[in-house]
This record gives structure tokens, sequence and C-alpha cells, in this order.
């Protein structure tokens, strides 16, 4: 649509047909994809609501050696693996946070999120049970998924348990 944005001021409009030199004289440039991909949201990111969170380290107060800790666990693997491997050093591949209802867990996962710009997706318990058989497993195999393909991600599954108090992080 893009590409055929510039040729509609040569296009008569009220003609059935486009006239054949006009069809010849169109191609699709590179400017023309790079312009519908600042539109377009990808397949992977509509099946699944990720976000790209705008939470940063300076809007989490108090919490200054979990901050360091998420930062050297998460956000640095992701934003400099080439030390990681030459160190030999494997990364984690999750972190646990765990604490009461409102302590603040979600709201660094989704500084973690910002930093290391990472999609975010976050799923509440109640979304992926179901009293099947193999069909909650199931919905967060779909998950982690849908995230692998959305790019780096972050998967946050909030609330797994009724009186549950924890938070599971899944990086990338």
């Amino acid at each position: 649509m893009k590409a055929l944005r510039r040729y509609i001021p040569e296009v008569n409009l009220e003609e059935e047909r486009i006239p054949p030199e006009i069809l010849e004289r169109m191609v699709v440039i590179m400017e023309d994809f790079l312009s519908a991909y600042r539109e377009i949201t990808p397949t992977a990111m509509r099946e699944v609501y990720a976000e790209v969170p705008q939470v940063h380290w300076n809007e989490v107060g108090g919490l200054i050696q979990v901050e360091q800790e998420l930062m050297e666990s998460v956000e640095w693997p992701l934003k400099r693996p080439e030390v990681f491997k030459k160190m030999g050093i494997k990364p984690p591949r999750g972190v646990l946070p765990y604490g009461p209802p409102g302590c603040g867990k979600t709201l660094l996962a989704r500084a973690v999120a910002t930093e290391s710009e990472a999609n975010f997706i976050s799923i509440k318990g109640p979304e992926i049970f179901s009293k099947w058989v193999g069909e909650s497993e199931k919905a967060i195999r779909e998950v982690f998924r849908k995230g692998r393909t959305a790019g780096t991600c972050n998967n946050i599954l909030r609330r797994t348990r009724r009186d549950s108090s924890k938070t599971w992080l899944r990086i990338r």
C-alpha cells in the first residue's frame, strides 16, 4: 500500500483499469518496507498481548540490591552476551522473585524488560489453568512459544496458585 500511494496522483480513479505503462513503472523500494514496518504489529505479537513497558530503574525505589542482582542476571546477558561467552559463563534462563502481594515483583519484571529492551508478556494463573489433563501445560508451552517468536521477550506468570506469592520470570 505504501508503494501504491506514491502512484495515486498519476492514476485516474474514474477509469476502470490502470494504464499498463503506469503498472510497468511501479516498483516497491526498501523505504516502502521500512515505513510499513513502523505501522504493523508482527503476527506473534497479535496473538498474545506483548508490550514493551516503560518502567525504568529510577522508578523502582528502595530495592537497590535486588535491582543490581536483576541487572547482572537478566539485563547484562541480554545486552552483552559476548562477554559471558568469552568468560565461559552460562547466564541463568530465568529468575523466581517471591514475596507478598504488592511488594514490587511485577514492577521489577517490567523494569527489567524496559532496560533490556525486551517485550513483556504478563499471564495471570487463571488464564492458563484448565480442568482437563495436559491443557494447562499446553497453554504454558504455547505462551513460551509465542514469546520466542516475538523476539527477546520476558514472559511473566503471575499468581499461579490462589495462595501463591511467587512470580516466575523467564528470559529469552
